[in-house]
């Protein structure tokens, strides 16, 4: 059900118009101050590690992910500062939400027709650089939802993760889905790992495309994976999600743009080493692993100890899947494997002598969820 709010208008530009809720404004939690603040971070600049420091959140995210609608007819985003109706009670409540767009605004009759953003005033501080991370997670989401309203949500969670990485804002870490890679790439549960597994998927394909590539995302009107092999082919890059998966299983591994072009990392860049149960350093002679692999998902099977190895794979699938096998040298050697019988059987004297780490990786490239 919709309630009536009153506002305080506080900023208007010719790109923006900020409000304050008269009884946040009134109580002291928003401050004229707060509202210029906002005003000038969403168009002037933007913190150490941005794209562009000198320009604004929203400056660089139509740079970015392209123009915003404007269904209202003024060519304006308005921005209102509101104790957001999250029913937080500081006594209790150990989350809150700190922003949102909702797409309803979008709609004739349905919503606050018009191209908004909501900024949360209690508890949160909307100057507040994490706040504000949550703004341009949100800025992405009202940029795409005009592109493309219908696109699968791991895709635009990804995009929207990755705006605030872009613009130099707090983001959280990759190692929630790191340490949980079992996860199909396309399902989204809104959990911790999830986001940071569409985070990471995200920020790959920028590393590894740039940022036209990115652009070209959002303006594809086709959705899941068929939106990026066609943004893709269309700056003229022919790979396949099949692909594209692979090598991104990979990359999460090795990282190291010194390999194939750097196909297989992330550009430079540091991530967060993967972990996962199946490391181990000790292992039996008969000792048995067993693990059911997710489509669109990666499982890491590591050996760090020993010598003279020596193991057989067996698996069964209706579905065809690949398998890396990684021997960390100096420069890792990654032979891809077509298995084939049920069977894949691995032995290397050379192990524990000329390097000291195995990775087997079954991966399960699925363009279906």
């Amino acid at each position: 059900d919709f309630i009536q709010v009153s506002f305080y208008r506080l900023v208007s530009t010719d790109s923006i118009e900020i409000y304050a809720e008269t009884d946040e404004f009134d109580a002291g939690r928003v401050t004229q101050r707060d509202a210029e603040r906002v005003r000038d971070i969403m168009l002037n600049y933007t913190p150490e590690g941005s794209v562009n420091t000198s320009k604004g959140i929203y400056s660089n995210e139509i740079d970015i992910f392209g123009k915003p609608p404007d269904k209202d007819k003024n060519g304006k985003l308005f921005i209102l500062l509101i104790d957001v109706r999250d029913n937080y009670d500081a006594s209790s409540s150990d989350t809150y939400i700190a922003g949102y767009f909702d797409p309803l605004d979008q709609v004739t009759g349905k919503g606050n027709y018009g191209e908004i953003i909501y900024i949360d005033t209690n508890p949160a501080d909307v100057t507040d650089e994490g706040t504000l991370s949550v703004v341009a997670h949100e800025l992405q989401h009202l940029i795409h939802n005009y592109y493309d309203s219908d696109e699968s949500t791991w895709v635009t969670e990804g995009l929207s993760q990755l705006a605030p990485r872009l613009l130099g804002l707090p983001v959280s870490s990759f190692a929630a889905y790191l340490n949980d890679t079992n996860r199909s790439l396309m399902d989204f549960d809104g959990s911790l790992a999830d986001y940071a597994k569409v985070d990471l998927w995200t920020y790959y394909i920028y590393k590894r495309f740039g940022l036209d590539a990115i652009r070209n995302v959002v303006g594809n009107k086709s959705n899941s994976f068929n939106g990026f092999i066609g943004a893709l082919s269309s700056a003229g890059y022919s790979v396949t999600a099949s692909e594209l998966m692979r090598d991104w299983f990979i990359a999460n591994l090795v990282n190291d743009p010194d390999i194939d072009d750097g196909q297989y990392s992330y550009g430079g860049s540091s991530v967060s080493a993967i972990s996962s149960e199946y490391f181990h350093a000790n292992f039996t002679d008969g000792e048995a692993i067993s693990l059911a692999l997710n489509p669109a998902a990666a499982e890491y099977i590591q050996f760090y100890s020993g010598s003279n190895i020596d193991f057989s794979l067996s698996y069964q699938s209706s579905y065809s899947f690949g398998l890396a096998v990684v021997k960390n040298y100096a420069t890792p050697e990654i032979n891809f494997i077509t298995p084939g019988g049920g069977t894949y059987h691995f032995s290397d004297e050379s192990f524990g002598v000329d390097y000291t780490k195995l990775t087997v990786i079954p991966y399960w490239p699925a363009e279906i969820a």
